[in-house]
């Protein structure tokens, strides 16, 4: 080994791994072995000339047993494994490739996409658990609670009380701001003023009974 360093997974630490003094070589001359094949490291060491090589994770599990049985990740060990393994089988590796800009701007936009639309789902699964415990009469309306004129309806009326109580005016008003057709304002009042489910001390006195 000739030498060893450490750097953070940020800017300034992947700025100072390009700037440093690398023994007059030029990036061109070294071979650097990573575990994914673009991001914020791959992408400006293969602007400045550095050959970057990809491996797939499962690869470099099996690899990292050749150095140690346990198993067990240790980010110093794997940073060896994966510079011996370039050295020794660089035919297992994947050279890096600088996209063009349009096209890493549309890869992360996409990925910005996947995690809003992951996390949107997961609050409406949350939602919709919480509705099932009090407001039943919401998800009679929609069963999936992603839909804006439910939501409306529930910061108009936060409570079964309150929404058997909603004006015919008020939620008139919503159904037209989201043009809903398929249900009407009367189908959705009656919904609405449906008695709730029991819950709290009534729930639980239902409970001992049985």
């Amino acid at each position: 080994m000739v030498g060893e360093r450490w750097t953070q997974h940020s800017g300034t630490s992947i700025t100072e791994l390009i700037t440093c003094d690398h023994g007059g070589a030029a990036p061109s001359g070294f071979a650097i072995g990573v575990e994914i094949p673009r991001g914020a490291i791959v992408e400006p060491l293969t602007e400045h000339g550095f050959a970057v090589f990809s491996i797939n994770p499962k690869q470099l599990d099996r690899f990292r047993d050749r150095y140690s049985p346990a198993g067990a990740k240790d980010d110093r060990r794997d940073a060896f494994v994966l510079a011996d393994w370039l050295r020794t089988d660089p035919h297992c590796f994947h050279a890096g490739r600088l996209d063009e800009p349009a096209i890493i701007r549309l890869r992360d936009v996409s990925r910005l996409e996947d995690d809003i639309r992951d996390e949107q789902r997961r609050l409406n699964n949350q939602l919709r658990e919480q509705w099932h415990r009090f407001f039943l009469q919401l998800l009679t309306l929609c069963p999936s609670t992603d839909e804006p004129w439910v939501w409306d309806l529930f910061e108009a009326a936060p409570t079964p009380a309150l929404a058997g109580r909603l004006s015919e005016k008020k939620t008139t008003k919503i159904l037209v701001r989201h043009r809903i057709r398929r249900i009407g304002i009367r189908e959705v009042r009656a919904i609405l003023a449906t008695p709730p489910a029991p819950t709290g001390k009534l729930a639980a006195g239902k409970l001992d009974e049985t």
